[in-house]
């Protein structure tokens, strides 16, 4: 079932006419896990290299 999910989740390209770079959902997920954390707006980096929080923390 999470499999399922994920792969749709992935494939989803609903926002990519609004989207600079494109559309590219970046996800983890483990059934086993016993926390849930959602990001949104990933940067240049993360979107090239598909790995969430990978980019470079901007204060200010």
């Amino acid at each position: 079932m999470l499999d399922a999910l994920l792969k749709e989740i992935r494939q989803c390209r609903l926002c990519e006419p609004d989207l600079l770079l494109g559309a590219r959902p970046i996800i983890q997920a483990s059934s086993k896990a016993k926390l849930l954390i959602i990001g949104q707006a990933p940067d240049t980096k993360v979107h090239q290299t598909g790995i969430p929080w990978n980019d470079p923390v901007v204060i200010g």
